[in-house]
């Protein structure tokens, strides 16, 4: 009981981990794109 919870809380950790991470580089992207963007217009 205790082991198949401690694995379910586990899994949420690493599904939460594995969204941050997937946020974070579309972020990450979007500013970069952003930034390609504008350096276009400027020049």
């Amino acid at each position: 009981m205790a082991f198949i919870l401690v694995k379910h809380t586990m899994y949420i950790s690493v599904s939460r981990a594995a969204i941050g991470i997937v946020l974070a580089s579309a972020i990450v992207g979007l500013v970069i794109m952003a930034n390609r963007d504008l350096s276009y217009e400027s020049s």
